[in-house]
């Protein structure tokens, strides 16, 4: 069984904990409320079918989201590409279809992080979903990925912190 929990259930999560349920990050829910007319100087770009190929071999697998199912939902998502010298460096995967569209993930080459990418990344994702919301959800404990997001213009929506566990019987 999978949960979604208010992390201030402490007599639910103390039951699961019991029971050795699986427990992710706390996670916060952010909203974009403003955003920067100041477009980077960095090369964003949809991807294309120059770049499909670097896309998939950079994307993370972890997660649901892969590249392949990315590139498949197109009438869903819309990922963007951070380009350098003709290279993939970073990329966003960003819902656009909907009044509140959601971004699953941002990637920036260890290389290339903390040098304005991810900032350039989130900043044409959030043009590209003018006039619509954009949310995210961001684990708390991960000071840099909020960093990012809040310089990027996305405040906290205040109670809608969660925590995911997963108990098998």
């Amino acid at each position: 069984m999978d949960f979604v929990i208010n992390p201030q259930n402490e007599r639910f999560i103390k039951i699961l904990k019991s029971r050795n349920a699986i427990f992710e990050e706390e996670q916060q829910w952010l909203v974009c409320e403003s955003s920067s007319d100041n477009l980077s100087k960095f090369e964003i770009i949809s991807v294309s079918s120059e770049y499909k190929e670097q896309y998939i071999d950079k994307h993370r697998t972890e997660g649901y989201w892969t590249a392949e199912k990315v590139l498949n939902a197109n009438d869903k998502f819309r990922p963007l590409l951070a380009i350098h010298q003709g290279t993939v460096i970073g990329y966003i995967d960003v819902t656009y279809c909907f009044e509140k569209n959601e971004i699953y993930d941002l990637w920036v080459d260890d290389f290339f992080a903390e040098k304005g990418y991810e900032l350039a990344l989130l900043q044409a994702a959030i043009k590209m979903n003018q006039p619509n919301k954009l949310m995210v959800l961001v684990d708390v404990s991960d000071k840099m990925e909020m960093k990012h997001y809040i310089s990027a213009g996305f405040i906290p929506l205040e109670g809608t912190n969660s925590i995911y566990a997963s108990y098998t019987c």
